[in-house]
């Protein structure tokens, strides 16, 4: 039973390997290919949970070939050998099972070590779920730590290319501040464009005023005219109102006329009306009268309606009387015959069931025979499609297996070489990455040195007494005499203490032009020079021969530097000078210089040195073009080894890639191969399996077709007699129903006449109803008579009352009157006509001055198309400047400065060539800083989530622990509870408990102590061996208190008790069945006596067993049927 769940070992099935398992044959019978055990699980409590718990039914099957290959099933779906393990766990039936004992092993409870007692606790609490979840963590924590490794390792990487961008990006940067410069400088110059067309728009604008002013004064003189119309208007208004007025007099003298001729015509619609409602009252009067006397008729009509109802109600009284009697004398006659029908009708179905017993026998036996014929052409069918395996197949399937392998070797040495390629182009990447760092670092520092001399020579430039008078001349732009010509580094300290503040000097065209400065001269010396084109040549060793420059200074160098000498010392400068001529001088390269009669020693401050500085910054830009070549070479072998170690990686990806590929197929090539051996092997053992069944199946066949021909002839008798008796029963039947029809005949007759009556009732109720009505009727028409009546005298009284007035002579009056009122209103018709011809004459004079407007308008008109040339160009420069510009920023800058165009201009150009001068830029290592960043950044989100879970994984374990504390403690008590009681019930009396040897209970063994009654050991190997066992049951059973498992099977358990002990034994499971399914292999009587089932293995033939079941409780039927 372990071994079909997942457990034991071949020693515990008394083999020393698991093949032994399998038959291996015997004289009769052949080996079988193939061992199996099937368990089948009533679950319909769901003891069984999980994936599985929702079957009611879980059958649990084991299988093994001779080759030691093992499969398990579970309902018929193969699954893996854990999941029938994780099926069972927490159930008692698990690894560490309470619920199996093999033979002689029940003392290991009682003699186990206390780590495998406290193993069988575990068990019993049900914690197996939770060590697993446990290990189950153990192992995510190992997953997380290594993950957690892998992103350190990414994180140096990704950190290193984030430090290798922000170089580029600080490059990158300075782009943008030079481009945000230049586009500050030039806003500002198309605002400077833009406000010098506003200026001129501005004139015209006050060009456009004057014409205005014009034309306001042709606007008044319109206006004054407008106010004479208005008085025009005004009065052709009172002239208007006037004549309003007299035609509103006629109008009422005409509508009193109209007055007069509307009274006379009412009073005649009065008369005309109050006729009108007279014939109508006439007429209702008339159709009231009509209605009074059909109300009469109906109300006589009604009472001789009534007398006839009473009369026809009286006579069907008297019939429904002898309908009743009729009735009572059909019941009885159907109560009589229906008597005789039920009892024939008992006697029938006596017969049909003996009848139907003998058919339920006959399908039972037809359904048997059928059954077993129906299993014969199954087993036949299966016989015949239990196809062979392709043994062909099988071949092939080995070769490619072997291939697979093969091909499997060749990818791992690929992948190994690809890995040693992998390497090399990973130590070339960084030897690249070292020499790119080295390169990038003597850049910085040029670049760097660089600066600070640029640095140096501007400070000098913008410091001292002639730095501000310059500026306020507009000079600083122009070049000062040492930037246009060139010196060795060396001599440049010689140089300027031969020129001094010459090396400051400015060319200018003309000297007349300097002599402007006269009224303002500089703070400080200054120097002017004229800049002409022409050749002098150098004596050897002189100063001269060192200096090399623009062609326009040649000639100031010839006279500045006529008779200069070099020399490396003064000491070599003294020799020198005694060689050369009268008014000669001597340079050291210190700057030192030697006359005849003096010695003259140079002394470095800020505002010298712009030589030497000069000679510095040409030196270092090109060291720094050479450095910046030579950086993007290194660059560019940096590239091509990242895009190598790239193309390797990629190498290795596919290399993995194909080595998984050929390892699965290989796997799964494998995987056929045993399964198509194994099919092999299930084909055999199958058909022999059919031939052996369809053999039985036939002979099952035959049986039930010979039991099936008595049956058919005993149920011939007894059908004959279930005619005859259906004969009688119809017969029966016949007579009992004519009765009933006629009982259903008499009961429809009392019906009708009581449904007459009922009729004949409603009738006469209605009748008396409509006869009330009538009455209520007739006399409402009297009233309405009298009404109708009172309506006629009311009418004929107002009709006498009417009379038509004269008013001829009121008429005529009016009439004069209306001629007088017509005769003011055309003398006010002609006022009107007067003043509107005024008001022509001033509109004549309206237009004369909207002529003059007009050419005023012409004149403006010209101004303002001007205006818009200027209002072009304004808009042009003003689409020009960029949307997000701060206009009120703008004009406070070119307020407070006062900006030229050209100098806005030279500045904007200026910024371009700087910004040329950075030479190629990564414009995107700002984004990908920041991308490189955000990887960072994810990386150490991904760091930091790596360590919250192995925080997480770390509670939980911590969690599991303290679940599987808190369940073991109390586990622990209640089995202790449990131990105890057993014991004293097994024993009698006596004392036994549990006790953990350590205060951790996840760690502490469980310690056994049992004593029973009348003794005191202080240990229990001191027990005897049927005190031993007893004292193990009790402790098993005590599981069986907290977690009863589904089955418990005992081998032998009581070998060692005596009867008395037996029955305590017995007892104590039989009482504990209740709950428990209990199977236990014995050789006892008293043990047997308790079982319910017992069941017996036998060998008939040699090799093959046989079982034998018996059901007690079946069996004491028997025998006391027997003795009976």
């Amino acid at each position: 039973v372990q071994w079909a769940m997942g457990e034991g070992r071949a020693s515990d099935l008394r083999a020393k390997q698991m093949g032994e398992l399998v038959f291996a044959g015997s004289a009769a019978r052949k080996p079988s290919s193939r061992a199996m055990v099937e368990l089948i699980f009533d679950n319909a409590d769901k003891t069984l949970a999980g994936p599985w718990g929702a079957f009611s039914e879980i059958s649990v099957r084991r299988v093994l070939t001779r080759d030691n290959l093992s499969a398990y099933f579970i309902n018929g779906h193969q699954v893996r050998a854990t999941d029938v393990r994780d099926l069972f766990m927490g159930t008692g039936l698990g690894a560490n099972s309470y619920a199996i004992v093999s033979q002689g092993r029940i003392e290991d409870f009682a003699n186990a070590s206390p780590e495998t007692r406290r193993e069988y606790l575990e068990e019993s609490a049900g914690v197996s779920k939770y060590k697993k979840r446990r290990h189950e963590a153990e192992l995510r924590l190992e997953d997380t730590r290594e993950n957690l490794e892998r992103a350190k390792d990414i994180q140096v990487t990704r950190t290193e290319a984030l430090e290798k961008l922000k170089a580029q990006a600080a490059v990158a940067a300075r782009y943008d501040e030079i481009e945000k410069e230049r586009t500050k400088t030039e806003t500002l110059y198309f605002f400077a464009q833009a406000e010098a067309a506003r200026n001129e728009m501005n004139a015209m604008d006050a060009r456009a005023a004057k014409r205005r002013l014009e034309m306001d004064e042709i606007n008044a003189k319109i206006q004054a005219l407008e106010v004479e119309k208005a008085d025009v208007t005004k009065r052709l208004a009172e002239a208007n109102t006037a004549l309003l007025a007299k035609t509103e007099d006629l109008a009422a003298i005409e509508r009193e006329i109209a007055g007069l001729e509307a009274k006379a015509r009412e009073a005649i619609t009065k008369k005309t009306l109050l006729e009108a409602q007279k014939k109508n009252v006439s007429t209702y009067l008339e159709k009231t009268t009509e209605e009074l006397r059909s109300f009469e008729a109906k109300k006589a009509l009604l009472i001789d309606e009534i007398e006839l109802l009473t009369t026809e109600i009286q006579n069907l009284k008297a019939s429904e009387k002898e309908a009743e009697e009729q009735l009572s004398a059909a019941k009885l006659e159907a109560d009589n015959r229906s008597r005789e029908f039920q009892k024939l009708t008992i006697t029938l179905k006596a017969l049909e069931k003996e009848a139907a017993d003998l058919s339920t026998k006959i399908a039972l036996t037809v359904r048997q025979k059928d059954a077993a014929e129906r299993d014969a052409a199954d087993l036949a069918n299966q016989l015949k499609k239990n196809t062979a395996p392709d043994f062909k197949r099988l071949a092939a399937l080995k070769d490619a297996s072997e291939k697979a392998i093969a091909a499997q070797k060749r990818a791992q040495e690929n992948l190994t070489d690809v890995e040693t390629k992998l390497n090399e182009a990973r130590n070339a990447l960084d030897e690249k990455s070292q020499a790119f760092a080295s390169v990038r670092e003597t850049y910085a520092g040029i670049t760097s040195s660089l600066k600070m001399i640029e640095d140096l020579e501007r400070q000098s430039l913008a410091s001292g007494k002639l730095s501000s008078w310059l500026d306020k001349n507009g000079l600083t732009d122009l070049k000062r005499f040492f930037e246009e010509i060139e010196v060795p580094p060396e001599w440049g300290t010689a140089l300027e203490a031969v020129l001094r503040e010459k090396a400051q000097a400015i060319a200018v065209s003309r000297l007349e032009s300097a002599s402007g400065f006269e009224a303002l001269p500089p703070p400080a010396r200054l120097t002017f020079y004229v800049s002409e084109k022409t050749s002098a040549t150098a004596p050897e060793g002189s100063l001269l021969n060192l200096v090399q420059g623009q062609a326009r200074t040649e000639s100031v160098l010839a006279h500045w530097l006529a008779g200069v000498f070099v020399a490396e010392d003064i000491a070599s400068a003294r020799a020198l000078l005694k060689t050369l001529p009268e008014g000669s001088l001597v340079v050291t390269k210190a700057g030192h210089l030697l006359e005849k009669d003096a010695v003259t020693f140079w002394s470095t401050s800020q505002e010298t040195g712009n030589l030497k500085r000069r000679a510095q910054i040409k030196a270092l830009r090109e060291k720094e073009k050479a450095t910046a070549d030579e950086m993007k070479a290194a660059r560019e072998a940096l590239d091509a080894a990242q895009r190598a170690k790239n193309q390797e990686e990629g190498k290795l990806f596919e290399a993995k890639r194909a080595l998984t590929q050929y390892e699965s197929e290989a796997q799964r090539l494998t995987r056929e191969v045993t399964q198509l051996e194994a099919d092999i092997r299930i084909y055999e053992t199958r058909k022999g399996d059919i031939e052996k069944r369809l053999a039985d199946a036939r002979e099952r066949a035959t049986s039930a077709q010979t039991a099936l021909a008595a049956l058919e002839k005993t149920f011939d008798a007894a059908d004959a007699k279930v005619l005859a008796a259906q004969e009688k029963v119809s017969d029966a039947e016949g007579a009992f129903e004519k009765s009933r029809q006629a009982l259903t005949h008499a009961e429809r007759h009392v019906e009708s006449v009581r449904f007459a009556i009922r009729e004949k009732e409603n009738r006469l109720n209605v009748a008396r109803e409509r006869s009330a009505e009538a009455d209520r009727s007739r006399e409402m028409s009297l009233v309405r008579i009298g009404d109708f009546q009172n309506q006629l005298q009311t009418i004929n009284d107002a009709l006498a009352a009417v009379t038509q007035e004269d008013t001829a002579q009121e008429t005529e009056a009016l009439t004069k009157k209306r001629n007088v009122a017509l005769i003011a209103k055309e003398a006010a018709a002609q006022g009107v006509t007067d003043i509107q011809n005024a008001a022509q004459t001033q509109t004549e004079q309206t237009k004369a001055l909207a002529s003059q407007k007009e050419a005023a308008q012409n004149a403006l008109a010209t101004i303002v198309a001007d205006r818009q040339r200027f209002e072009i160009d304004f808009a042009t420069a003003t689409s020009r400047l960029p949307e997000s510009a701060d206009l009120t920023a703008l004009r406070e800058t070119f307020e407070s400065e006062r900006p030229k165009l050209t100098s806005l201009k030279a500045r904007v150009e200026a910024l371009s060539r700087e910004a040329a001068s950075l030479g190629a830029v990564n414009h995107a290592a700002l984004e990908e800083l920041t991308t490189q960043k955000a990887l960072v950044e994810n990386v150490n989100a991904q760091i930091a989530d790596l360590e919250k879970a192995l925080e997480t994984i770390t509670s939980a374990i911590t969690k599991i622990d303290a679940q599987t504390r808190a369940v073991l403690r109390q586990t622990f008590d209640r089995v202790n509870t449990a131990f105890g009681t057993l014991f004293a019930e097994l024993f009698k009396g006596g004392e036994a408990y549990l006790k953990f040897t350590d205060d951790d209970v996840l760690s502490a063994g469980v310690e056994m102590f049992a004593s029973p009654p009348g003794k005191r050991l202080k240990s229990i190997m001191q027990l005897s061996g049927g005190e031993l066992t007893l004292t193990a049951t009790a402790l098993v059973f005590a599981f069986f208190t907290l977690n009863p498992a589904p089955f418990c099977l005992l081998d032998e358990a009581d070998a060692p008790l005596d009867e008395a002990n037996q029955e305590r034994l017995a007892g104590l499971i039989e009482k504990m069945s209740a709950n428990t399914q209990f199977m236990m292999i014995t050789h006892h009587r008293v043990s047997m006596s308790h079982m319910a089932q017992l069941i017996g293995v036998t060998m008939r033939e040699a090799g093959v067993s046989r079982v034998v079941s018996v059901d007690i409780a079946q069996a004491d039927g028997f025998v006391e049927k027997g003795a009976s």
